[in-house]
């Protein structure tokens, strides 16, 4: 029985991947050598059986013990390999992609496979198919020029074994189980646990597709910098002592932090774990992709910033053996679930097949096997010595299509003409849209006009409503319901009370309520009227309060005797508990759509609160705006839902949008947002199909929803002011395959305005 061994933590975690994306060629490498020379195919057998049986890596195999998987290394017997006819570029092509897919046998078999094919003027080649458990990309560069050489050395007579012996891959095995019993495995545990003591949210790259397919099916796209543009790059990396890895590494940290709208979030980078010349030059899985921790603040320059993560970058090559799915293991205890740290994976391969040194006149290149475990994978390569650095874009089919690739790219080149032209550019003066996007925005996007009825007032539109539709229901709040005609009957009642109490046109009245439907009468009573009304939040403090009554000179405070006991202020006031609705007749004046509908006070961060003033034909452009320009086509057949703070601008837009245009509004009180079952189960049993919701509540929702095999109504989506996650928009199209979701980002970074629409 030949000696086992324990997976080393690089195989492990290729194994991983391997288990949960079973039956798929995930992790195969492949690559081709084409020789632009006659080939003697049976010294090429001759070399690649040579390399197999000097290498024990090559000859690994794998054997499933008490349900845990070992390898070991077998003896060789020599292999027969299939010689191929081929014509023209297109049965290349053909062959590399079925090879590509090939799926290697885990189990009583080597874990490569090596095809040979032909021209009919002599020329060839040879294909090799290797499962990532035997070699990384390091790895594979050192197969292709080991066997090329051996082929040199069989047709020049010069083949002597001595220069062929390789590095035993059983040594690193052996070292990694010292490793992990020594004093430097437990500094590394430490030095990765302490970067990791909070966790990051994940960053991702938006793409257009939006689905919840899990399938690891990806396509290749390569871009190629033009040697110009590298010598440029060269100058500045040269000129800042950094890395092309560290400027590479930057520019996409930028663009991701922007599409992220992240300024903390980890990148995923192979390295290369290869302690000492020895390693180097062993075939083998070493390679362990480590989880880069990006942080950025945009004032800084560029050059600082990617000076900034080659210091990191060395902290963290000093920990470098510490293995990724070890770390994974060590966050779960402290924090849960933790799937993985990040969604894009960038490597710079500085790997080359040694061309230089044989005689033999040959190209190599690697083929992607169509599968990925991330979202996106970005390469940087130059593997035949050409000098133009290629840029190779592995993404998944499930959320990226062509033309997002190429438009990302774009971006990313946009941003390097941006550092090559200033050299000191600030992160915060990036621009992330090119020249054109910039046009088209412009033009095509803000290209906002559209009907709407400029010329009337909230109460028209209101009364509009009710003539339509009295019977619907208007609002509800608890197991209180008023329809369109009930409503504006109270309103009514109100608006007369005002009246004769001399609130007139201009005037300011102050509703200090709890979100309840006295509110809502209140809202558009003294708008009937012609006055202004500011709302003011009854969870604010006594001294806002009064600071907000002075400041806007109201009139009259709308309110309840036990909400204003400890206030002082000189204005007349109403308690709203003991006003009773009569049937009063009130007929509405008809007031210029310019004239100021309500004050809202900002939070007073960066001083006193200031009252922001905002006119009817404002509100209704905004309610129109979004009805139709976010295709949402609100009707009375809505059902919508106001969660927001009285005090937020968020509420009104959630009041105004479904009372204008027919729908049903259903008022929850200001804390309701903090019971996020309740919440969720709100919006299912009753059936609300629109709804205005911060981000950062939506993975509970979603969790709470699916989780319970809820059935959701909710086909309209307002998410703001924030970026909602990827993860999480994916999640709610679980929710209602038809959910069309909205989300309105605004940074001040740099002018920086997102909006997208999902449908």
């Amino acid at each position: 029985m030949k000696e086992l061994y324990d997976l080393t933590n690089p195989q492990k975690s290729i194994w991983v991947t391997e288990e949960f994306y079973k039956g798929t060629s995930i992790e195969n490498i492949v690559g081709i050598a084409k020789f632009s020379e006659a080939v003697d195919f049976d010294k090429l057998k001759e070399s690649i059986n040579i390399f197999v049986k000097s290498t024990d890596s090559f000859r690994i195999k794998l054997i499933k013990q008490n349900n845990e998987i070992k390898q070991f290394i077998d003896d060789f017997k020599p292999i027969i390999f299939e010689t191929i006819a081929v014509k023209n570029n297109k049965d290349i092509k053909d062959l590399e992609k079925n090879f590509a897919k090939t799926r290697l046998e885990l189990f009583d078999s080597y874990l490569f496979k090596a095809k040979l094919f032909n021209y009919e003027d002599g020329h060839g080649g040879f294909l090799l198919c290797m499962h990532h458990l035997i070699v990384d990309a390091w790895a594979s560069g050192l197969v292709v020029s080991t066997i090329v050489n051996i082929y040199d050395s069989l047709i020049n007579k010069t083949y002597s074994p001595a220069n062929f012996i390789t590095n035993s891959y059983i040594d690193y095995i052996n070292s990694e189980q010292e490793y992990i019993k020594s004093s430097k495995f437990e500094k590394d545990k430490l030095f990765w646990n302490d970067l990791f003591n909070t966790l990051p949210e994940i960053a991702s790259i938006p793409g257009s597709i939006k689905t919840t397919n899990k399938s690891s099916t990806a396509k290749r796209k390569i871009f190629k910098i033009p040697i110009t543009t590298m010598n440029l790059i060269d100058t500045f990396c040269k000129k800042n002592k950094i890395s092309f890895f560290n400027f590479f590494m930057g520019v996409y940290s930028i663009y991701l932090s922007r599409v992220s709208n992240l300024n903390e979030f980890v990148i995923g980078t192979p390295i290369l774990n290869r302690a000492n010349a020895k390693e180097k030059h062993t075939v083998g899985m070493f390679i362990s992709v480590v989880p880069f921790k990006i942080i950025l603040n945009h004032e800084k320059s560029f050059a600082d910033f990617s000076s900034g993560i080659s210091t990191n970058f060395f902290n963290i090559f000093r920990h470098q053996k510490y293995p990724y799915q070890i770390l994974l293991e060590d966050l779960r205890k402290s924090h849960g679930a933790v799937p993985n740290l990040y969604n894009v994976v960038l490597s710079y391969q500085n790997m080359r097949t040694n061309k230089q040194s044989s005689k033999t006149n040959y190209e190599a290149e690697w083929i992607f096997n169509g599968n990925i475990s991330d979202d996106m994978e970005i390469h940087f390569f130059d593997i035949n010595d050409t000098g133009i650095i290629n840029v190779a874009y592995d993404y998944k089919v499930s959320k990226y299509t062509s033309d997002d690739i190429y438009a990302i790219h774009t971006r990313i080149l946009h941003m390097i003409n941006q550092i090559i032209e200033n050299n000191d550019i600030l992160l915060k003066d990036f621009e992330i849209i090119t020249p054109d996007e910039k046009s088209k925005i412009i033009k095509d996007f803000n290209n906002t006009k559209m009907e709407y009825p400029k010329h009337k007032t909230i109460v028209q539109l209101f009364e509009e409503q009710v003539h339509k539709t009295p019977d619907n229901i208007a609002v509800v709040f608890k197991n209180e319901k008023l329809n369109y005609k009930e409503l504006n009957d109270k309103i009514n009642s109100l608006a007369f009370y005002l009246k004769h109490n001399n609130i007139k046109s201009n005037d300011v009245v102050a509703i200090h309520l709890e979100k309840n439907i006295d509110y809502i009468i209140s809202i558009f009573a003294t708008l009937k009227v012609g006055a202004t009304f500011v709302p003011i939040s009854t969870l604010h403090p006594k001294n806002r309060i009064e600071y907000i009554l002075k400041d806007s000179n109201a009139k009259l405070l709308i309110s309840k005797q036990n909400l204003t006991k400890d206030l002082t202020y000189n204005c007349s006031f109403l308690d709203i508990n003991i006003f009773n609705y009569n049937k009063a007749k009130f007929l509405s004046e008809i007031f210029d759509a310019s004239s100021t509908a309500y004050i809202l006070y900002t939070s007073g961060s960066t001083g006193n609160p200031k009252g922001v003033k905002i006119c009817n034909y404002s509100i209704i452009n905004h309610v129109y705006g979004i009805n139709k320009k976010f295709n949402f086509d609100i009707t009375n057949k809505d059902i919508t839902l106001s969660i927001a703070n009285i005090s937020f601008d968020a509420h009104l837009q959630e009041v105004f949008i479904p009372l204008l245009l027919g729908a049903t509004l259903h008022l929850l009180s200001d804390n309701s947002i903090y019971n996020i079952k309740f919440l969720a189960d709100y919006i299912c049993s009753n059936h609300i199909t629109f709804t205005f919701l911060p981000p950062n509540i939506l993975d509970d929702i979603y969790e709470i929803l699916y989780l319970n095999n809820k059935k959701v109504y909710l086909n309209k989506l307002l998410v703001g002011v924030e970026s909602i996650k990827y993860s999480t928009l994916n999640n709610f199209l679980k929710l209602n395959e038809n959910m069309q979701i909205h989300n309105r980002i605004w940074s001040n970074r740099s002018n920086h305005l997102l909006c997208f629409l999902y449908v």
